[in-house]
């Protein structure tokens, strides 16, 4: 369960359903002569601001149905007006060097899409087809990124949306023969 874009390589190592849990984990080497920031942090609203929850991920079907599980900038959809994007913070990898984690993702699994919410069923759906995007910048210019202090404490790359929506590309894993329990509706799928 491996793929390459570019000179970032992407594996998942771990991918098992562990009673109320899916475990993902994920390994990247950057191959490549720049660094590259990884786009995976995603941002939570919480009573202390935003902070980053490790274990959130955007989820949707895709035709066939698979499962697409991302981390990674979604841009607004033309026909909605977003005052505020939300914009994913960054981790830093440099050229060499290899990031790994692990996800425990809660199951059944839910839909998540930062602006429009997609249709659940009130009955789980196995699906047994997975993709794992994952969103990345590499660092071959000048970059804005910067590290800054988020509200709820702690410190995290981040990056203005525009140049993040021009420059980032996507690294792709898809795999079968893994029964994931969903209430995405299967009618749904293609949206995302």
């Amino acid at each position: 369960m491996s793929s390459t874009a570019s000179s970032l390589s992407l594996r998942l190592p771990t991918l098992a359903v562990s009673g109320d849990a899916l475990e993902l984990g994920y390994e990247v080497h950057n191959e490549g002569p720049h660094r590259v920031l990884l786009v995976n942090r995603l941002p939570r609203r919480g009573p202390q601001g935003l902070h980053i929850d490790p274990d959130l991920v955007y989820a949707h079907l895709q035709p066939g149905p698979v499962l697409a599980l991302s981390k990674r900038l979604i841009t607004a959809p033309e026909d909605l007006d977003v005052e505020v994007p939300e914009v994913p913070y960054l981790t830093p990898v440099a050229a060499g060097e290899r990031f790994a984690e692990t996800l425990r993702i809660a199951l059944p699994l839910r839909p998540h899409d930062p602006y429009r919410p997609q249709p659940t069923t009130n009955t789980i759906v196995t699906v047994e087809r997975l993709a794992w995007l994952l969103g990345y910048v590499v660092e071959d210019g000048p970059l804005s990124a910067s590290e800054d202090e988020l509200a709820s404490g702690g410190r995290a790359w981040r990056m203005d949306f525009g140049e993040l929506n021009m420059r980032q590309r996507l690294v792709t894993c898809e795999v079968g023969d893994v029964a994931v329990p969903t209430v995405i509706d299967p009618a749904a799928a293609g949206r995302g």
